[in-house]
């Protein structure tokens, strides 16, 4: 994966990250409302490119990794903000618009979070930003999660279709869920700022139950309730609507062996052992 590419004509062009990390452009984007859309669907891009692949020679990965990573800074290009913004009390997703800045935002967090989880960790751990991703998460997972003890949600989005309107609500809901996983997993400070008595865990826990066999749903569901399940508050809130077996038997399933959570879930216990 070089950091250059040749045209047509044999010319040297420099690979998107790379441009996006050296010229300058993240940092207008995180104060041009402007660029931001484009510049973070970029990002988002970029942030899958940079994942392992088995092909991969030499660190030119891990290096774009890296740069992208310093580039964004905590404020992760304007991300962090906007992300709790657009949940903040007051806020409204009724809105097409409104709805579409939400899973973007929501996606490329959770893009970024499985290049780097350290990233999104470290954004959403300064001063009171904990609270504010609490708060965000636990207003869109209430206004778009279903529940399996109520009839399926409507909302007043004016998509194109309704088809579509549901695809992209739980595409946002999963990529949350994601994002929620890696923001506390490993982490004993964030967990206890942000899991302490948080309605989100209960909303995970009474998703209806083809999210726990669903292949799409489960292995986003399932490695975040792993995750939260380090926090004994949450431990104990999981383990009254869900079986705790169950969810250590799809941590050691070889189907969920090349899911980027479970591998990071597994390093933390490797090294909480390690020092005992």
């Amino acid at each position: 994966m070089p950091r250059w590419r040749h045209s047509n004509t044999g010319d040297k062009i420099p690979r998107p990250d790379c441009y996006l990390c050296l010229s300058g452009c993240l940092d207008r984007a995180d104060v041009s409302a402007e660029a931001r859309e484009s510049i973070q669907t970029l990002l988002t891009v970029c942030a899958d490119l940079s994942h392992p692949c088995s092909v991969d020679t030499g660190n030119d990965r891990a290096t774009a990794r890296q740069a992208m990573k310093t580039a964004l800074g905590t404020g992760i290009c304007g991300s962090r903000a906007e992300f709790c913004v657009l949940f903040a009390k007051g806020a409204s997703l009724e809105q097409c618009g409104g709805f579409v800045r939400a899973a973007r935002t929501a996606h490329l967090l959770r893009a970024l979070a499985e290049m780097d989880h350290s990233i999104v960790q470290e954004a959403f751990g300064q001063g009171g930003w904990p609270i504010e991703f609490r708060a965000a998460v636990a207003r869109l997972l209430s206004q778009h999660a279903p529940n399996d003890k109520e009839a399926p949600r409507k909302t007043t989005l004016r998509l194109s279709s309704e088809k579509l309107e549901q695809s992209l609500s739980e595409t946002m809901v999963l990529d949350l869920i994601v994002l929620v996983g890696f923001v506390v997993v490993n982490n004993p400070q964030l967990q206890e700022a942000i899991c302490e008595g948080w309605s989100v865990v209960k909303t995970l826990c009474t998703l209806p139950a083809n999210w726990l066999v669903s292949q799409t749903r489960s292995r986003a569901l399932l490695p975040t309730l792993c995750a939260l399940a380090e926090y004994p508050a949450c431990a104990a809130a999981i383990s009254a609507e869900l079986s705790m077996t169950m969810l250590e038997e799809f941590l050691n399933s070889p189907e969920s062996q090349n899911l980027k959570l479970v591998q990071v879930i597994k390093v933390g216990r490797a090294k909480k052992h390690g020092k005992k």
